[in-house]
């Protein structure tokens, strides 16, 4: 399937459309799935039941592959997320984000 193709996900009824390659930038088992299900031509949009607005976080950071945040309350979250979608690098890039704001 071309990398380019449109993926359209609802994310806990927050509507977003991507490319299958932003979607595989980190391996994740919650992509593959939705990947797998797209192929399928199925006419429903795929929904995951979770948090739409930390969504939006989510798919910058594959769209760009940093993520920069102050917030310690939303790292938190984000690391919650992260760890739902199998998301390594950016559990990662988060516990970093962490520590950084503790030391400040």
């Amino acid at each position: 399937m071309n990398p380019n193709t449109r993926v359209n996900i609802d994310v806990g009824n927050v509507f977003y459309s991507t490319t299958r390659a932003t979607l595989e930038r980190e391996k994740s088992n919650v992509f593959a799935l939705i990947l797998n299900q797209t192929m399928e031509d199925e006419p429903n949009v795929p929904f995951i039941d979770r948090d739409g607005m930390l969504f939006n976080h989510i798919l910058n950071y594959l769209r760009n592959g940093t993520i920069s945040l102050t917030d310690p309350v939303l790292i938190d979250m984000l690391m919650c997320e992260a760890t739902f979608y199998g998301l390594r690098q950016l559990e990662m890039q988060l516990f970093k984000l962490k520590e950084k704001n503790m030391s400040s």
